[in-house]
């Protein structure tokens, strides 16, 4: 009897459905979790997602936990891969060992990362003409997308040198019909985008962190510029963008921008001195992850702190560092360690888990590439979890 009333319910609800198909209302549905881009910046509250879409990019971690740092540190002399073995993490094992090919290696993840923001400030740049908002901040809004357009074509261009250049949105089937632009051309663009968000009034020299920490302001376009003018070698414009960044007395603080060195190297690794007074353009994590073993790309943490902790860390002594155990990435090189050993940064930097398990203060298991020297500064600490 069980069965037969489904089957009689499954056929009354097709039924119903069928009739209910007759009317255009039904048909009109939004899809559930999608907003179709065609229907979207409707007003300044969706153009405002959007240029947070353009920012989340600058802070892209891939899903086989590629970053834009991690990996340029494997690609050094500083670092080595690391990790468990010669595979793990293969995108930075072959970097590392220039085994790297063009189907092998973080150039896919990088590549997608940097047109990802590409796409995304292009999209918005369309867009915010349409948009209903208040005209200020609609400038505003189109100034950030073209310089984030800029900074990613920078990273674009340094790491690839031969890209596409694109300035407006490109139709799926018109996307391999695009040529490869010149190095020249792209940095001119890049020149060109941020002068005209510095030319914008509506960027603000200083931002409240509190609210807009992580946002683009004055004092970092000239800064993104200045570096931009270096690769380029234009050394005069260089030292002009930096000395508007640094101030009139460079380690004072700048009244204009707000920048000035902290008294202490190793406070900028604490989280408690997140956006402070010498950080110019910063990427704010988050520990309201919606990250997950399946979904590496979706955490909004950072990746680095967990890769490059020490395998298998135990504090054995009261003065130990509060290190959680990681996964060993990144061990730094002995070359760099004898470099820096005497520089008053050194401790803050890297940490000598050779000399705490030497001392009995720590211990912990040697990884492969193992060289006892770990990337201190971004190594997770317990004093740093989330109790939220």
């Amino acid at each position: 009897m069980k069965k037969k009333n489904i089957k009689y319910l499954s056929f009354f609800l097709a039924g119903s459905l069928t009739l209910m198909a007759c009317k255009k209302s039904f048909l009109d549905v939004t899809p559930k979790g999608t907003n179709l881009e065609s229907n979207y910046y409707r007003n300044q509250t969706e153009a405002f997602n959007g240029l947070v879409a353009i920012y989340d990019v600058v802070g892209w971690q891939g899903g086989g936990f590629v970053t834009k740092e991690n990996a340029m540190d494997a690609g050094s002399d500083d670092h080595y891969a690391g990790g468990g073995n010669a595979t793990d993490i293969n995108d930075l094992q072959v970097f590392s060992n220039y085994t790297l090919s063009p189907s092998v290696g973080p150039s896919y993840e990088l590549w997608r990362a940097g047109f990802s923001g590409v796409f995304r400030a292009n999209v918005l740049i369309q867009k915010l003409p349409g948009v209903p908002m208040d005209a200020n901040l609609k400038s505003r809004y189109k100034s950030e997308a073209t310089a984030l357009r800029a900074y990613f074509y920078f990273d674009l261009v340094r790491l690839f040198k031969y890209v596409p250049l694109l300035t407006e949105s490109i139709p799926a089937d018109k996307i391999y019909d695009i040529e490869q632009a010149a190095p020249a051309a792209v940095y001119k663009q890049i020149e060109d985008d941020l002068k005209a968000a510095l030319a914008d009034n509506n960027i603000p020299d200083k931002v409240d962190v509190t609210v807009d920490g992580g946002r683009l302001t004055k004092g970092a376009l000239h800064a993104l510029l200045g570096k931009v003018y270096l690769y380029e070698q234009k050394w005069a414009e260089a030292a002009t963008e930096f000395k508007e960044v640094n101030g009139a007395t460079p380690g004072q603080e700048n009244s204009k921008y707000g920048y000035k060195l902290l008294s202490d190297f190793a406070s900028l690794w604490k989280t408690s001195n997140k956006f402070n007074s010498e950080s110019i353009l910063e990427v704010g994590h988050s520990s309201k992850s919606a990250g997950s073993w399946d979904c590496i790309a979706c955490t909004e943490g950072n990746v680095m702190n967990i890769i490059v902790g020490p395998r298998d860390y135990k504090a054995l002594k009261p003065n130990a560092p509060d290190y959680i155990s990681g996964y060993s990435f990144l061990p730094v090189t002995k070359n760099l360690f004898d470099a820096i050993h005497f520089d008053p940064r050194n401790k803050a930097t890297v940490a000598n888990l050779d000399s705490l398990k030497a001392n009995g203060i720590a211990d912990y298991t040697p990884a492969y590439m193992n060289t006892g020297y770990f990337l201190g500064k971004f190594a997770g600490r317990l004093s740093d979890k989330t109790t939220g």
